[in-house]
């Protein structure tokens, strides 16, 4: 009974966390790379907080861009060999 409504709780607090453009977190930097975006915040005047985000979207962004372009170059070579081995 008690899984249950744990299961149902989660589910719940899942769904409305999806509902929500933003959602406040705690995250733990290291010194360095929390100076360097303080200080590219204070150089672009777009506040930091800000700054990680866009760095975090644009990463991640970056990221499926690359492994779809490399799932694509796969394909490509798989095609090369089968017309080099007919």
């Amino acid at each position: 009974m008690t899984s249950r409504w744990m299961k149902q709780l989660r589910r719940n607090s899942e769904a409305r966390w999806h509902e929500k453009k933003t959602v406040k977190i705690t995250v733990t930097i290291d010194t360095k790379s929390l100076h360097a975006l303080r200080e590219a915040s204070r150089r672009t005047g777009v506040p930091y907080q800000a700054l990680v985000s866009r760095v975090l979207k644009t990463g991640l962004t970056r990221r499926v861009t690359t492994e779809s372009r490399l799932d694509r170059l796969e394909r490509e070579v798989k095609r090369m060999k089968r017309i080099l081995v007919a």
